[in-house]
């Protein structure tokens, strides 16, 4: 297998998403995977900004603990990375260091060939390219792609100043080259989390979006917005997230399928909202894209502390559902299976990211479209007998539903406490009747949930149960674990609420040990899984903003568990 790693680093304002971006599409248009994670503070200039990429001829789920290639374009963010930086990794950069070195003008280059010092991230995106080995061509076609939009002359200088880094390499580094071929096959797309969140939103035929903006949730509007004019989605950038999810809930009620999007600050200001859905049985489909708390926290890192939060906000008892998708293609098929179960049972669904899923550049080979099946959850006017019951009790709980103002029938809501039509009521017999109805949708609701058991699993001495985008990394990780002589398998949860716990993880009689994976401190998970009755051995948490590498988790285990 082949397989290169790469870090760009710099200062916030040096264009290292930039780099890291066309690399990316390069890298797939030449037929091999990719991975990026983007690892940037919360300023517009200055600080420690990086993107870590890895190369291969094979699917990349995860992040290691070294790398094979450091770019950089400031010397204080070159002293920072180069611990991580393999013994024999290569470092092109224009400073001294106490390594090994390729000193290769990127600025001066940048100055002499594009007159402006801007173009010394396109200096470093030819540096890192011929270092790979793969040929020019595929990054001059995806830099005068994007650049063109702006102007022939900025794509143009873009263009000349990577081929002359390119060709500096060729002359100057000739030992750190390794020629590979570009590879033939079927075309693949590059696309953050949050694109592909986007992207599901529209095959589940949203129709309209309200947020605020807030990282790491902010790209789903951005993407919305920028493809209404071929989609029809109505966005709306609301004045802050109580407008949001209320023009949600409003447009829902009207009959389109509606979204918002934040982060956890905003979803504390979406609560009272949420509870109005609840109360009113409309459906809406919420993003909440997790970042470390509490307050402003750390707003560009990842974290899964909101787990808890999603699980109980909003006041009054209610029945949710709950998904946290791993990688693109299962954000793209769970928000349409959100909006499916929403729209279907007239409850909330909270789909969590975080920056980690949200961020990154994925490889995606397609998406199942063909598989794709919508369903119409409106009753016909037609076949409604005398008033319209909107809050019918019904054996599973789940009431008629009509457009407003679509037929000669009165569609009631109501905030309060309310009978069959809709109209309030304070009586104690109805309200114990409306609320045991609300929650007569969970039984159903739990059928819905999916979770995938590996069949050999009664054959491991280690389970690592991981949830939401730890997925790939806990992957790679079993792995690495059994090829040192530790059997390990991976139960991963995407479909979080409701909880449906497989049986085999409640066998007291297990020989192996269950091992969570999380990005939180408590273990909120682990506890959701303890209080379903699971006997937990051991937690790996991690709460410092980054997230796990394939080498740290197998390290771990290793020192927990390892044979002699």
């Amino acid at each position: 297998m082949y397989k290169k790693s790469v870090i760009i680093c710099g200062q916030a304002g040096q264009g290292i998403q930039t780099v890291c971006f066309i690399l990316a599409k390069a890298i797939v248009r030449s037929g091999y995977y990719v991975f990026a994670w983007q690892d940037f503070q919360s300023r517009i200039r200055g600080g420690e900004t990086s993107s870590r990429l890895i190369l291969s001829d094979e699917p990349v789920k995860s992040l290691p603990d070294k790398y094979d290639i450091l770019v950089s374009l400031d010397k204080t963010n070159t002293d920072i990375y180069m611990p991580l930086i393999k013994q024999d990794g290569i470092v092109l950069a224009e400073d001294e260091t106490d390594r090994n070195i390729i000193n290769i003008p990127l600025k001066k280059i940048a100055m002499e060939i594009g007159e402006n010092k801007i173009y010394a991230n396109a200096a470093a995106i030819g540096a890192v390219w011929a270092v790979i080995g793969l040929p020019i061509e595929k990054v001059e076609n995806v830099l005068r792609q994007e650049f063109t939009k702006k102007s022939e002359n900025i794509a143009n200088r873009n263009i000349i100043v990577a081929k002359h880094s390119y060709k500096w390499i060729e002359e100057n580094c000739i030992n750190c080259r390794q020629k590979i071929e570009t590879k033939n096959g079927s075309a693949k797309m590059v696309l953050t989390g949050n694109e592909a969140v986007a992207l599901g939103a529209i095959a589940a035929d949203c129709r309209f979006m309200a947020a605020y903006p807030m990282t790491p949730s902010t790209g789903i509007i951005t993407y919305l917005s920028e493809t209404s004019h071929k989609t029809g989605i109505l966005t709306e950038q609301a004045e802050d997230e109580i407008a949001a999810i209320n023009m949600a809930i409003g447009a829902s009620y009207a009959g389109v399928r509606s979204l918002t999007a934040t982060s956890g600050g905003g979803f504390s200001l979406m609560v009272e909202g949420l509870s109005l859905a609840a109360m009113t049985e409309t459906p809406i489909v919420i993003v909440l894209g997790q970042r470390p708390g509490p307050a402003t926290g750390l707003p560009t890192r990842t974290e899964q502390g909101d787990l808890n939060f999603a699980l109980n906000a909003a006041h009054g008892e209610f029945p949710r559902f709950i998904f946290a998708p791993s990688n693109p293609v299962e954000a793209f098929n769970l928000m349409i299976k959100a909006f499916e179960v929403s729209q279907k049972y007239r409850v909330p669904a909270i789909v969590l990211t975080d920056q980690y899923l949200a961020d990154s550049y994925w490889t995606v080979d397609n998406f199942d479209i063909d598989s794709i099946k919508l369903n119409d959850y409106f009753s016909k006017p037609e076949n409604i007998n005398g008033e319209f019951k909107k809050y019918m009790l019904t054996d599973n709980g789940i009431s008629p539903r009509l457009k407003p103002g679509e037929s000669g029938n009165l569609v009631i809501d109501d905030s309060d406490e309310h009978d069959q039509y809709g109209h309030m009521t304070e009586n104690d017999i109805i309200r114990k009747l409306m609320v045991e109805k609300r929650w007569k949708k969970y039984c159903s609701m739990i059928e819905e949930m999916r979770v995938v058991v590996p069949n050999n699993i009664y054959d491991s001495d280690i389970v690592l149960v991981s949830w939401g985008s730890n997925y790939g990394i806990t992957l790679e990780s079993t792995k690495m674990l059994t090829a040192k002589g530790i059997k390990t398998t991976i139960i991963n949860f995407s479909e979080i609420w409701p909880l449906k716990v497989p049986i085999v993880l409640l066998n007291k009689e297990k020989k192996f040990k269950i091992v969570v994976v999380e990005n939180n401190f408590n273990g909120q998970f682990a506890g959701l899984l303890e209080e379903k009755g699971v006997v937990v051995d051991y937690k790996i948490l991690k709460y410092n903003g980054l997230p796990f590498t394939e080498d740290e988790i197998t390290r771990i285990i290793t020192e927990k568990y390892g044979k002699d």
